[in-house]
């Protein structure tokens, strides 16, 4: 496990892989009312910061492929969330970074917070563009990514606690429930990314849960081949693979070549 694992940035407009399992390996997913709970918990905490194009729930980890959203739709969100720049947000958030980077002590004025986040909330062009060449250490970029990507990862991180502190209220435990911090990889070009996306899907298969990608309930992959709404940014995915009838195509080849190779080990071990 690399470092970059664990604290690498998320920034706006790039692609990661997201994933986590039970503290211990221990399940984190014991029925469908906890599952619909964990569902619902992560659109309410993360859909006006990030798109998630596929995901994977099993008993004992998740699989997410995500996307950041623009720098200034992250910063309006959190603005939102926090009472269009009330004090709370700054002492919250922006304060928060400030003081863990180092930049302020704790007693900085909140009106210069305040004036520094409203020039960082003024429309502009990201300049930060996509590319495999990521930066690895939150001092490579400039404050405004900073705190993005503190902003994003922060509701990626209340999400857990949240759904971690109703899974123990309801089973009448404490402690931890997942493993700290969550694990990230960045994803780059769509040659990895219709990879990735279908490595998540192919959990199901892989972990012994179904023989086929739409037998298991609880990936995104039904969602992607059904015709009802979702909240996966659908389009986008459908356009990596070219549409609908090459995505199944590409599942099921992945499928079989991926079966091909556990056969190949089996036979030679």
């Amino acid at each position: 496990m690399s470092k970059a694992d664990l604290s690498l940035p998320l920034l706006p407009n790039h692609y990661y892989h997201i994933f986590n399992r039970g503290n211990e390996k221990r399940n984190i997913f014991l029925n469908i009312k906890i599952i619909n709970i964990f569902l619902k918990r992560y659109a309410d905490y993360t859909s006006a910061y990030l798109d998630t194009y596929s995901y994977c729930l099993l008993d004992n980890h998740f699989h997410l492929l995500i996307k950041p959203k623009s720098t200034n739709e992250i910063l309006q969100a959190a603005s939102v969330d926090f009472g269009i720049l009330d004090a709370s947000f700054y002492d919250r958030y922006v304060l928060a970074w400030l003081k863990q980077i180092g930049v302020v002590e704790r007693t900085a004025d909140l009106t210069v917070l305040k004036e520094m986040l409203n020039l960082m909330l003024t429309p502009r062009r990201n300049s930060l563009s996509a590319s495999s060449d990521h930066p690895t250490h939150m001092d490579q970029l400039e404050f405004t990514y900073q705190l993005c990507s503190y902003l994003v990862s922060e509701r990626l991180r209340r999400f857990m606690l949240s759904y971690a502190k109703s899974i123990n209220k309801q089973q009448d435990r404490t402690g931890s429930l997942f493993q700290k911090p969550f694990r990230r990889k960045h994803v780059f070009g769509i040659k990895d990314l219709k990879k990735v996306s279908t490595y998540i899907h192919h959990n199901v298969i892989h972990h012994d849960y179904a023989y086929t990608f739409g037998a298991y309930p609880w990936s995104s992959y039904r969602s992607i081949v059904s015709e009802k709404e979702t909240r996966l940014n659908k389009s986008e995915l459908l356009s990596w693979f070219g549409g609908m009838d090459e995505f199944i195509h590409y599942s099921e080849q992945y499928k079989k070549y991926k079966w091909q190779q556990e056969l190949f080990y089996i036979e030679e071990s």
